[in-house]
C-alpha cells in the first residue's frame, strides 16, 4: 500500500506509558525506529501526559537525525488543568532509516517516577535518496537542541 502522491509506506506508531514508568526524574524519551534504507516523513503527532497536579511541562517535541544532523522540532502542550496537559501537531519532518533516529522528548518541572503519557505518531517511509540508511545528502539548514 502506498500513499497517494507521495508514493510513501504509511508508517504510525504509539506509546502508552504507565503510571510508574514514565518520566525517569525530569525526562523522558522514546525513540521510533526507522528501517534501514528508508526515510521517515511525520506529518502529524499527538497525544496527553497526566502529571501530578503542580507539576509543568517544560519542554516537549521531536528530535529527528537527518544527513549527520540532529534537529529539535519543538512542540506546544496545552494545559487542560491538574496536571493533564493535551497535544496535537501538524508538521513535515525527516528521520534517517537505521536507528532510532526520531526521538520524542518531554522534560518536567519536578523529578518523579510517577506520571502517565500517551502519544502517537503518523506520517509515511520513503526510500532513502542516495541509497541504504542515508539521506542522500539532504540535510537541515538549522540545527538546535532543547534548552
Amino acid at each position: 500500500m502506498s500513499i497517494p502522491g507521495t508514493g510513501g509506506q504509511p508508517y504510525q506508531s504509539g506509546h502508552n506509558v504507565a503510571p510508574g514508568n514514565t518520566f525517569n526524574g525530569y525526562q523522558e524519551s522514546i525513540p521510533f525506529w526507522v528501517p534501514e534504507g528508508k526515510l521517515l516523513v511525520v506529518e502529524h503527532v499527538c497525544g496527553r501526559i497526566n502529571l501530578p497536579t503542580g507539576h509543568k511541562m517544560k519542554t516537549l517535541g521531536l528530535q529527528m537525525r537527518l544527513g549527520g544532523t540532529t534537529t529539535f522540532h519543538w512542540i506546544h502542550p496545552v494545559s487542560l488543568g491538574k496536571g493533564n496537559f493535551h497535544f496535537s501537531q501538524e508538521l513535515t519532518v525527516y528521520a534517517d532509516g537505521g536507528g532510532n533516529n526520531a526521538v520524542l522528548m518531554a522534560v518536567r518541572s519536578h523529578g518523579s517516577p510517577v506520571g502517565h503519557w500517551y502519544f502517537s505518531l503518523s506520517g509515511y517511509l520513503i526510500d532513502a535518496p542516495g541509497g541504504a540508511g542515508g539521506s542522500g545528502g539532504i540535510a537541515p539548514a538549522v540545527s538546535e537542541s532543547p534548552g
